[in-house]
């Protein structure tokens, strides 16, 4: 049997794709999280819940954080070797509406080992893979969405505004070349440039990264221009920008 490709993983993904991109994008939900949320719907549909997803597709975003939280406590209770007594509300009304079954926690953590054997196989022959090129984009996307959202008040945090610059080994590019070439560039738009600090690294002798903090997050898609990661050449050697992300989890 020849191998299923990309693509019609894809297109045969195609609503979960969208759930997926609502999920992690317009909701800054968690990456793993979201996935075993769409695998466990997409578990529902397997017992005769109709087309789950589609449904929660159509859902405004107020209802889908609540369908989300929901999913999530049924993925908590398939943990547990026991539900909490009373009490304990096994209810789940939103999912119960869109299922047209009668779905409760009880019902997930009586049936909690077909659920995930089927959550994990999503996982596996599916949703990794089919998710894969959105993931991706999630840090450059959410970005984005910050960069431009209304103004607010008082100071606008670095970690929406700030880029990652990495150098070739052995290509060797100075702060004032940096900063020289994007001023050129882009006019006045640096805050800071925080140049890698080798002094201590015996094996580096040059800086192979830099974090630039920009004046105003509306610099970003304009030195980006729409890439995830933008090549420029300055002084005739190679650097990559990118997105700065901090490391912290973002929860839903």
């Amino acid at each position: 049997m020849a191998q299923i490709t990309t693509a019609e993983l894809h297109f045969f993904h195609s609503v979960d794709r969208q759930v997926f991109n609502r999920l992690v994008i317009d909701l800054s939900c968690d990456i793993t999280e979201s996935k075993k949320v769409i695998a466990l719907w997409s578990w529902f549909e397997e017992v005769g819940c109709g087309d789950f997803c589609q449904c929660v597709l159509q859902l405004k975003d107020s209802l889908l954080k609540s369908v989300v939280d929901e999913a999530i406590n049924c993925l908590f209770c398939m943990k547990l070797s026991s539900l909490p007594p009373h009490p304990f509300n096994p209810m789940l009304p939103v999912t119960k509406l869109l299922s047209g079954m009668d779905v409760s926690l009880q019902f997930v953590f009586d049936n909690r080992s077909r659920a995930q054997y089927w959550i994990k196989k999503s996982l596996d022959e599916a949703f990794n893979q089919a998710f894969e090129d959105i993931v991706a984009k999630v840090p450059y996307a959410r970005a984005m969405r910050k960069s431009v959202s209304p103004p607010t008040v008082g100071h606008v945090s670095e970690d929406v505004r700030t880029l990652f610059m990495t150098f070739s080994r052995g290509y060797p590019i100075t702060e004032t070349e940096l900063r020289t070439a994007l001023m050129r560039m882009y006019g006045d738009c640096l805050e800071s440039v925080q140049m890698q600090d080798v002094r201590s690294l015996k094996d580096v002798p040059h800086p192979l990264f830099a974090i630039v903090i920009l004046c105003s997050v509306s610099m970003l898609p304009k030195i980006l221009d729409g890439q995830e990661r933008r090549k420029f050449i300055i002084n005739g050697k190679h650097a990559f920008a990118r997105i700065y992300v901090p490391r912290r989890s973002s929860p839903c």
